[in-house]
């Protein structure tokens, strides 16, 4: 709640999909803050449903995403982050080692970026070559924040869509997102 900064989506550590949410229900979105390091914030959301007929609510979402404060002035400028204060000490190492698992995996996983899916033409049905696919999105002004970065949940999106694709193709079937384990943004998209 700064006006000289930006929250930037830094990674979703977890994402799970528990439960299906029907049309004509209302969704309560809550999300707070469960770590705080230096320079990154630990932010815990769940979504409920609720039947607005009968009153009754259910988890549908959970999610765990890391975000990092960016300064308005010079985008690539990592600004601290004021600490918290936890209920107990417990509390806080919990969440030091909720930390130091996701930036050692981050960092693994920014050693392996340089692999890149080649398509494969022509290939034998339920064969890794026959369920790749690629999706291709145009950039506008809606999936971008006001600085021009497109949003993390704008590249969640394209990703669950094509990995649908592909699930799709080799299952021959319906499919659902069942959990999304962590995506990590390692660099801004811009426009």
């Amino acid at each position: 709640r700064s006006s000289d900064l930006v929250a930037a989506l830094a990674r979703v550590e977890r994402t799970d999909f528990l439960s299906p949410m029907c049309i004509g229900e209302v969704s309560h979105v809550s999300a707070e803050i469960t770590y705080t390091s230096t320079r990154s914030v630990e932010v815990q959301v769940n979504v409920l449903a609720e039947n607005i007929l009968t009153g009754a609510k259910r988890l549908t979402n959970r999610a765990t995403l890391w975000y990092v404060p960016l300064s308005l002035k010079n985008v690539d400028k990592v600004i601290d982050v004021p600490p918290i204060e936890y209920a107990s000490k417990e509390q806080e190492e919990e969440g030091k080692k909720r930390y130091e698992n996701q930036k050692f995996e981050r960092l693994e996983t920014k050693q392996r970026n340089g692999d890149i899916i080649t398509a494969v033409i022509n290939a034998e049905p339920y064969t890794v070559g026959f369920s790749q696919s690629s999706l291709i999105h145009l950039v506008g002004p809606s999936d971008c924040t006001l600085h021009g970065f497109v949003h993390g949940g704008v590249t969640m999106k394209l990703m669950d869509e094509v990995a649908g694709i592909v699930a799709v193709r080799h299952c021959k079937t319906n499919i659902v997102t069942a959990s999304v384990d962590a995506i990590n943004f390692h660099r801004k998209i811009g426009r």
